[in-house]
């Protein structure tokens, strides 16, 4: 056998692998759509308890670049949170320079790490003298949910820099709230239907050079 003919096989060999494997995540992709969003087509993780002794539970930086905004947005985000004796809570979003400033002072915990089998969370604090403005009254933020029960933030993700805050809505400390997270990828099912498309294109030029 010619050293052509061996390098055409070993081609569609590679050719064949990574057509079986974008078939394989395309796969899994579709199931993924089909049977672990909910009803409104989110992927949302177990309600797990968040807390800290301080006037405010902040998320580490978000830091999220040259992504789509707006009409094109990429992915929506929901968290929902509760106060275990339903009182009411404050969520809201905004860009981390405003946070930081809003927050200078104040006595708060960054949510630094999160493991979740099983579910532990690692806070820094922060600490400070300075009383908070109740934070329903700030203009800075890129979406917010505010009241007694069960609260939910929906947020179009758009680029740039951002932390999310949870707080009692007259910055009180002792934030303990109930929480879920969820994500909804507008243009998942397009690329898994790509990835299926793809993945069959070159399984099968991979088998013909092979053949």
């Amino acid at each position: 056998m010619s050293g052509g003919r061996i390098a055409l096989i070993v081609f569609g060999c590679l050719v064949g692998l990574i057509g079986l494997a974008l078939l394989i995540a395309g796969a899994v992709g579709l199931w993924a759509h089909t049977s672990l969003r909910d009803d409104d087509g989110y992927y949302t993780s177990d309600s797990e308890r968040l807390e800290t002794p301080l006037r405010a539970l902040v998320t580490e930086n978000l830091d999220l670049g040259d992504i789509p905004s707006g009409d094109d947005f990429w992915a929506s985000l929901r968290i929902t949170a509760e106060r275990p004796d339903g009182g009411p809570i404050f969520l809201g979003v905004g860009p981390r320079a405003q946070v930081q400033r809003f927050l200078a002072g104040v006595p708060h915990a960054v949510i630094t790490d999160l493991d979740f089998d099983p579910f532990r969370a690692t806070y820094a604090p922060r600490l400070g003298r300075r009383l908070p403005e109740p934070p329903g009254g700030e203009a800075f933020w890129a979406a917010q949910a505010s009241g007694p029960g069960e609260q939910t933030l929906t947020w179009d993700v758009e680029d740039g820099n951002w932390q999310i805050v949870a707080m009692n809505p007259d910055g009180s400390p002792g934030v303990v709230i109930d929480t879920t997270a969820g994500v909804k990828i507008s243009w998942l099912l397009g690329l898994t239907i790509g990835a299926l498309v793809l993945g069959v294109l070159l399984l099968g030029g991979g088998v013909t050079m092979v053949v």
